[in-house]
């Protein structure tokens, strides 16, 4: 991945959308893993409430990997950083409103009651 002069972290696949009041209801940020332990520790020194847990994942051909998952909720919104987002090249940020994710529990309930 190619970064930026002074070895900053590139973000690629920046995704948001809004609300139709124009509020802010979700990004979503895909980087490097080089640049994880940068981006989480910026968050984190921004809001240190953020809580990071490790776990091991696991691939097909009987990989262990270290998997990083940081988290941080309130009332309104939900922030996780993922050292591996659904695969080892691919760190991701993301930030949704609680609206949001009501929204989409709601929808996979309904598709679990037409199963």
């Amino acid at each position: 991945m190619p970064s930026v002069p002074g070895g900053h972290p590139t973000f690629n696949d920046c995704k948001s959308s809004a609300q139709d009041d124009d509020t802010l209801d979700s990004f979503y940020f895909r980087f490097s893993p080089s640049s994880f332990d940068e981006v989480a520790s910026a968050v984190k020194s921004k809001y240190p409430a953020l809580v990071c847990k490790d776990s091991v994942v696991t691939n097909a051909r009987g990989g262990a990997f270290t998997q990083t998952e940081c988290s941080l909720s309130d009332q309104q919104s939900s922030l996780l950083i993922q050292r591996y987002a659904g695969e080892i090249t691919t760190s991701s940020l993301s930030l949704n409103s609680v609206r949001l994710l009501n929204e989409f529990q709601e929808k996979s309930n309904a598709r679990k009651k037409h199963l």
